[in-house]
């Protein structure tokens, strides 16, 4: 299996900002990220630095966290509540519901990967809170 993407010749600087986590959230974020094929190449250390910049986002009902044609800056790991994703069809004024997600999931690498702009709007339904 094989994942390949346009080059993109963005200079990547990482976050300078250190986001401040109890050792039992760094445990849960570690868990999720050892089981996404996307960080599957990471070392030990990679890891470290990736769970340190890692930044909690809370969400009020109804908040997008983005929208359709937005680019793609984040990824995103669903801590509580629950979000919905909804996108358009054709000329439809009303967006079409897609699907939730929920506790433990993920979403948004795909659009990373392939350097393209969000397909979907994503609004949280409840109080939620997402890395």
């Amino acid at each position: 299996m094989s994942v390949s993407a346009e080059a993109v010749n963005k200079k990547i600087t990482l976050p300078s900002k250190i986001a401040a986590k109890r050792h039992e959230t760094k445990e849960r974020l570690n868990k999720k990220i050892n089981s996404l094929f996307i960080f599957s190449c990471l070392e030990e250390k990679e890891r470290a630095l990736l769970i340190d910049i890692l930044e909690e986002r809370r969400l009020r009902p109804g908040e997008f966290l983005f929208r359709l044609g937005d680019p793609a800056e984040h990824m995103y790991f669903v801590e509580s509540g629950l979000l919905d994703s909804y996108s358009k069809s054709g000329d439809t004024i009303e967006p079409i519901f897609i699907r939730s997600f929920t506790v433990g999931e993920s979403f948004g690498e795909l659009a990373l990967l392939y350097n393209r702009i969000r397909l979907t709007s994503v609004a949280s339904k409840n109080d939620s809170v997402v890395w």
